[in-house]
């Protein structure tokens, strides 16, 4: 008997869940666990152990790149995609960088999900068609300072950040003038004013 390749879904949206672990089941993968928000996706992988995971990348909890850290150190082998109705090339980018195995744009059709699957478990890495212009065309942050970014519209001071990314306050200090340099604003606001124009975070 052929083992089926386990998926563990995470969405804030519980129809859009139910929806794509119909597809998957209907195509031969095991949902064995689901979750919506990224507190409740760490909970999970606790528990389980996957071969896949297809998530949301805007979510409730910590933001996408710090969740993907926490997978990349707990569970090495298991293959994300991510589903989202962002067109930000900045996120793209540091999403890919940090380990994502695929992107898949909600706007595109449902068997993109089942295309991306199939090219990452050959190892290979899956981005909808349409998000290639924008990671290109992008600004280029660190993986660090992403995570910072993700962090610090969430209100977060640099204390808060260093306890959170186990690093110095200076160094926190270090990473917010470097993004707000490379992003060519000046202010938390300004900062706050971008996410929200390339569709980051609800902030």
């Amino acid at each position: 008997m052929i083992e089926k390749t386990s998926v563990i879904l995470a969405d804030d949206h519980s129809l859009m869940r139910a929806a794509i672990a119909s597809l998957l089941e209907n195509n031969g993968y095991e949902v064995i666990a689901q979750a919506a928000s990224y507190p409740e996706l760490e909970q999970v992988f606790q528990t389980h152990s996957a071969d896949i995971l297809i998530s949301d990348c805007r979510m409730e909890g910590k933001g996408p790149l710090n969740f993907l850290k926490f997978v990349r150190r707990f569970h090495k082998d298991c293959q994300i995609i991510f589903l989202t109705g962002l067109e930000s090339g900045i996120l793209f980018q540091q999403l890919l960088s940090a380990g994502a195995h695929g992107l898949v744009s909600k706007k595109g059709e449902v068997n993109d999900v089942l295309s991306a699957i199939e090219k990452v478990k050959k190892d290979e890495i899956y981005v909808s068609k349409g998000f290639l212009k924008e990671i290109d065309s992008t600004t280029s942050l660190t993986v660090t300072e992403y995570q910072v970014l993700e962090l610090v519209v969430q209100g977060l001071s640099n204390n808060q950040l260093a306890d959170q990314l186990n690093k110095a306050p200076g160094t926190i200090n270090s990473h917010r003038v470097n993004i707000m340099r490379k992003l060519n604003v000046h202010s938390i606001v300004e900062l706050i004013h971008f996410c929200r124009k390339n569709g980051l975070y609800d902030c």
